[in-house]
């Protein structure tokens, strides 16, 4: 995880609109294409690059702007069974380790536990597990994905412990 050292991005969270998608899109090519050991194998396959907008907003999609640029954006599924699953979280490379992914994790976990969920699911890429063990999430087994193994990891929503 590349540290934006010293500063602590205090981001505006807000829903997406569909005239966020261009920069959503862009967050999400940036972000897939930072970490070297899958770089190759997305730019061999394009498709997994590219983002299905109208799905996104389906989702209820949250993006973290400051002086309306788009930083990064998470979205959760509607909860089902008291579980939601976290589907996105990307935030621009060189503003990873600013807090704008936890601050995005603190909102789709609010707004999950206000939809009635307790439990929020993750398949976490493998270079972003610190993270996500950072903000409370615990790994609760292995998911197959096209390319290749991921951790699943589960956060309780507890109204007293939402991650800030």
């Amino acid at each position: 995880m590349r540290h934006h050292a010293g500063v602590t991005d205090r981001p505006h969270l807000r829903p997406a609109t569909e005239a966020d998608l261009p920069a959503i899109a862009l967050v999400y090519r940036a972000a897939s294409l930072h970490w070297d050991d899958t770089r190759q194998w997305l730019l061999e396959r394009p498709a997994y690059l590219e983002i299905d907008g109208v799905g996104l907003l389906a989702r209820r999609t949250t993006v973290a702007e400051r002086d309306g640029a788009v930083l990064g954006f998470a979205s959760c599924a509607r909860p089902v069974a008291g579980r939601s699953e976290l589907e996105d979280l990307f935030v621009l490379p060189d503003r990873m380790g600013g807090g704008i992914g936890r601050a995005l994790v603190a909102a789709v976990a609010g707004r999950a536990s206000g939809d009635g969920a307790t439990v929020l699911d993750v398949t976490a890429n493998p270079n972003a597990l610190g993270f996500y063990e950072a903000v409370g999430f615990v790994p609760v087994g292995q998911a197959d994905t096209p390319g290749g193994p991921a951790p699943r990891m589960a956060l309780t929503l507890d109204t007293a412990h939402v991650p800030r």
